[in-house]
């Protein structure tokens, strides 16, 4: 009979071979139950001095919506956000007779094969019923190969003509229904404004993510009968050039215009003209609102609302009806003066749109007269832009060109130095990595936010202080304006970081800084800059031009590029329903796989290389310590690695508890891994990020060892990772590292440092490594050598937000 244990948590009996998961397992469940019972004690028995815990979130929803506030805590409000998903369609390919016909119509569209291409794939799908087909894979091919060798028409005049222009749309209103009747969509839709806030050990403080826990939100619902609720929409339109010499042009979202002819572009008539032709499109489709029934078969009385225009400043100054840069006003926003824009301290009337009608009504010269403006508060929903603003706009055409010109006039070694500087920047996940920049035009917003975040940590000792005095001012308004940048992209935003935002913005006196003065306004009445950025609707020019390259006959090309668009998204939307049906299928394998017999078998399988917060990779060969201290003999790091090794391990008393470590030198007890990913929760938005981190000789044809953090008793310190491995002690696995630590003390720092907003830390010398368990380690950084300074090394605080914020407490917290 086999042996069984009680549990002492719930009186339970089990057998031993599973019992130490089921007690693990049991623990946390009991953790859960305290926190929601004290949570719920709490919460009604009244006011007490512990009311609160540090992290709990509160929820103030709309008067209008009934429901009265709530306080929960952080693990409660994060398990709210997860709900199962509906059982999927069992035949979710429908309209396609079968799930082959679905993924047979699929290649077809990604390959973007002809109509005669489709028919021979056909054809040959049918004739492989009879005869046989050996083909296998791409090889097989290719060895054979070697062996072988829906719209309306506008009509509006022009210099006494009338123009007619074809506007293809969606119904923004039919297509909402749509979504509000999805069983898979319905659910996610957000409808009552909400204040959200987190309690921080002394009070709650509120912030703002997305656009409906936003003030604007908020107000467009108090305006409205207590019983409706507002549908927002985030509307985003741009031209692009469609072929490559940019003759033919799309202008999604809102409208199509085919044909600009460059004659007219540029004259003022014609700029009216382009305005009034936006504006007439938009107004003839359009909906106030009405009572939809939802997935959940309950009518709701819904109010359309856009509270978020995005667009760059050409299209903002259509949008709006204003001169642009030439005008009077050239702030589609406010009416801060032309000679005024420098002036970040002042504050301007806003715009409205009765005074643009008063306007207009004095202007009846003008075709774009009152009576065919739409009255809607068009000034409220055009946002600051991210991308044309500062990552294309002052950055790229400004403050990066005047630096280039800088460094250019020192002399060509200095340009030499940068592009080496660019070169040896380690790589990170979603950073670009330059052979060269200073030579190099580049047209990629992306890019050149990638190089605004590296370039002071390059260009920081080209230029002399005394000598440039003129260029290293530049470095330090360059600093000022990655400060500003980093404080705009980030994904949740409190009333400190809002006020810490506008703080950065004080020290500008530069008139190409004005639409900044917006940008805090902005991301308190609609959200983060994510929801209102034209970075991520700009991507979807990508489908259109490769649309337009590849499956259009180049002319009319209008419906042809909007049918493929539309393939696309049936394609996807197909793919993804199969795609869950896949993923439940195999929940279902897996849950009754757990209820049979076996599971103390698949519970108690080895694993215990990995963990939530850390988990190894590229898994090598066991080996002995011996035969690790011979692979590495002319490296110091490695020196004394065995001795230093069970110093170590003896050092930790629930490894040592047993009596004194001593490691075998022939054992094979050591197993190296050159890939490590660290999970760890944001400081911005307090999701779960995930660091990728490299520690190989041999990665992509180089050798590649990153940079962490690292917790240890005396505070936080940064290092190189050197080596990964698993060391097995009494028969126990433990996950380990072998780090250069980054925490020399640094007795003088430089005046730069402070001065360009810089964090410089000492590496320890190579031989005193040390060892750490992988555990310890906070995230990933990355770290770039300061080539006057050896052993030097400048955090990189602008690799994302969380770094950022994580930096910039450490540095108020420490004195340069």
């Amino acid at each position: 009979m086999a042996e069984v244990a009680q549990c002492d948590l719930c009186n339970k009996s089990f057998k031993l071979r599973g019992f130490k998961t089921h007690r693990t397992a049991c623990a946390k469940c009991a953790r859960d139950f305290e926190e929601d019972r004290n949570h719920i004690v709490n919460t009604y028995h009244g006011p007490s001095e512990h009311r609160h815990n540090v992290d709990d979130i509160r929820t103030e929803y709309h008067p209008n919506s009934g429901i009265p506030a709530q306080t929960r805590t952080f693990s409660t409000f994060q398990h709210d956000l997860l709900q199962d998903p509906p059982t999927p369609d069992a035949q979710p390919w429908a309209p396609f007779r079968c799930w082959l016909d679905f993924e047979v119509a699929e290649l077809a569209h990604e390959a973007t094969l002809s109509q005669p291409q489709i028919e021979w794939l056909i054809d040959l799908l049918h004739r492989s019923k009879q005869e046989p087909f050996s083909l296998c894979n791409y090889n097989d091919i290719r060895n054979m190969w070697i062996r072988s060798s829906l719209f309306f028409i506008l009509t509006l005049p022009y210099d006494g003509v009338d123009q007619e222009f074809t506007l293809y749309y969606q119904d923004l209103w039919d297509w909402a229904c749509d979504l509000l009747r999805d069983p898979y969509l319905g659910p996610q839709f957000t409808f009552d404004a909400q204040h959200l806030s987190k309690f921080d050990g002394n009070t709650f403080v509120r912030f703002i993510d997305e656009p409906w826990t936003a003030d604007a939100f908020w107000e467009a619902q108090l305006a409205m009968p207590s019983h409706a609720k507002p549908l927002a929409f985030i509307l985003y339109a741009d031209k692009t050039k469609l072929s490559s010499f940019g003759h033919e042009k799309g202008y999604p979202v809102i409208a199509r215009i085919g044909g600009d002819d460059p004659s007219r572009s540029g004259k003022q008539k014609f700029a009216d003209f382009k305005a009034a032709v936006w504006h007439k499109s938009f107004k003839s489709k359009r909906k106030r609102g009405g009572w939809v029934e939802c997935w959940d078969e309950l009518q709701c009385l819904m109010f359309p609302i856009v509270p978020i225009l995005s667009a760059d400043y050409e299209e903002q100054c259509i949008m709006s009806l204003i001169r642009g840069v030439m005008g009077k006003f050239p702030c589609p926003i406010c009416l801060v003066p032309r000679a005024e824009l420098h002036n970040l301290l002042e504050t301007w009337p806003l715009r409205t749109h009765h005074d643009a009608v008063h306007l207009l009504r004095k202007a009846r010269r003008k075709y774009t007269k009152a009576k065919d403006v739409e009255l809607l508060d068009i000034f409220r929903a055009l946002c600051f832009d991210r991308l044309h603003t500062h990552h294309e706009g002052l950055w790229g055409k400004h403050l990066w060109i005047e630096l280039q010109k800088c460094v250019n006039e020192v002399g060509r070694h200095t340009v030499t130095k940068i592009d080496e500087g660019f070169a040896a920047v380690p790589r990170w996940r979603n950073l670009n990595h330059f052979k060269e920049v200073m030579g190099v035009s580049f047209a990629d917003g992306t890019k050149h936010e990638d190089i605004l975040k590296l370039i002071l940590f390059v260009a920081h000792d080209v230029l002399d202080p005394e000598t440039h005095e003129s260029g290293y001012l530049l470095l330090q308004c360059i600093r000022a304006h990655l400060d500003v940048d980093m404080f705009a992209a980030l994904e949740v935003h409190t009333t400190q970081t809002l006020a810490a935002g506008r703080a950065a913005l004080d020290d500008w006196d530069f008139p190409k800084y004005h639409l900044g003065v917006h940008l805090f306004d902005d991301i308190k009445a609609k959200g983060v800059t994510q929801n209102f950025n034209t970075k991520p609707n700009e991507k979807a020019h990508r489908p259109l031009k490769k649309s337009y390259q590849l499956q259009t006959n180049f002319k009319q090309v209008a419906d042809q590029i909007l049918c493929a668009d539309h393939w696309s998204l049936v394609s996807a939307w197909i793919r993804y329903r199969i795609n869950d049906l896949d993923a439940y299928n195999a929940r279902k394998e897996a849950s009754d796989f757990d209820d049979s017999d076996s599971d103390d078998e698949v519970l108690n399988a080895p694993g215990l290389e990995s963990s939530f917060h850390i988990e190894l990779g590229s898994c090598q060969h066991a080996s002995s310590i011996h035969a690790i201290q011979q692979a590495h003999l002319e490296d110091p790091a490695f020196h004394q690695f065995h001795t230093k090794l069970n110093r170590f391990l003896n050092m930790i008393p629930v490894i040592a508890r047993n009596g004194h470590v001593a490691l075998e030198l022939s054992a094979n007890i050591v197993t190296e891994f050159r890939y490590l990913k660290a999970n760890f929760e944001s400081m911005v938005d307090f999701q779960t990020l995930t660091d990728y981190l490299c520690c190989s000789p041999m990665f992509h044809n180089a050798p590649r060892y990153d940079s962490i953090i690292i917790r240890t008793q005396d505070g936080i310190i940064f290092g190189h990772l050197i080596f990964i491995f698993t060391c097995l002690v009494e028969g126990t696995s433990h996950p380990m590292a072998l780090i250069q630590p980054c925490d020399a003390p640094i007795q003088h720092r430089p005046s730069k440092d402070r001065l360009l907003g810089l964090w410089r830390v000492r590496a320890q010398p190579w031989h005193k490594s040390e060892f750490i368990f992988t555990e310890s380690i906070i995230r990933g950084a990355l770290l770039l050598e300061d080539c006057s300074q050896p052993g030097d090394f400048l955090v990189v605080d602008s690799i994302d937000t969380d770094m950022f914020l994580r930096m910039k407490l450490h540095k108020d917290s420490h004195v340069y």
